[in-house]
């Protein structure tokens, strides 16, 4: 079972077919659409009616604003969550900004291609193409045993956001990660607690690993 971030379009024809297939499939799915924290998602019409028709200085100064900053950080913590993106194609720029970020950061990439586009030859950067719901869904659930990068001790590590810190061990245990982060990274074991609550967190996580349970972010 995966977890999976699905990378598409608003006006994708196919995505509702491929997040239903994927949780028949028993993987867990970031639906985009219908977000686990409630609401239809974001739209630029949510800040600006107008946007659509904006000049850059209005576009840089959106950016930052409060439900850009919101939808920003609930997309990128759950890109982070992920193992696995199912890139629905025909798609634009956020999503294959999305795939691209994912596939550098070592995440299994499908580019899932039911309606034949332009030729792109730097597809060859994620795990595999295929126009084919069922072959999407066996690849799924196949090991991945292509090498991953991986996080070098020492290197430099860019978060979702943008943030550059001095190791990805650094990143792992800054206080000011998102909850559903923090429980993440301390069930994968590599947070250290910072405090009382996270220990007593951790102690709750590894107990409901013994029975065979598993926390996530992303809905059942």
């Amino acid at each position: 079972m995966a977890r999976i971030y699905v990378a598409s379009s608003w006006k994708n024809p196919y995505y509702d077919d491929v997040v239903k297939r994927l949780k028949d499939e028993g993987h867990r799915v970031f639906d985009f659409r219908h977000p686990i924290y409630g609401g239809n998602g974001f739209h630029w019409t949510d800040i600006d009616e107008k946007a659509q028709n904006w000049t850059f200085e209005q576009y840089a100064e959106g950016l930052h604003h409060p439900k850009a900053e919101c939808q920003f950080r609930n997309d990128a913590d759950a890109m982070e969550v992920a193992d696995t993106c199912v890139l629905v194609l025909p798609c634009g720029r956020s999503a294959h900004t999305e795939a691209g970020w994912m596939a550098g950061a070592g995440k299994k990439v499908i580019a899932y291609i039911p309606e034949m586009v332009e030729p792109e030859l730097m597809y060859k950067l994620f795990y595999a193409v295929t126009n084919d719901l069922d072959t999407l869904a066996t690849m799924l659930s196949e090991a991945d045993d292509k090498p991953k990068p991986k996080h070098t001790p020492g290197k430099k590590y860019t978060a979702p956001d943008g943030t550059v810190y001095d190791s990805y061990q650094d990143y792992c245990n800054d206080p000011l990660l998102d909850s559903d982060l923090i429980q993440c990274k301390l069930s994968r074991g590599e947070r250290t607690p910072q405090n009382d609550s996270e220990r007593q967190l951790l102690r709750e996580i590894r107990a409901a690993q013994r029975e065979g349970k598993v926390l996530e972010i992303y809905p059942e």
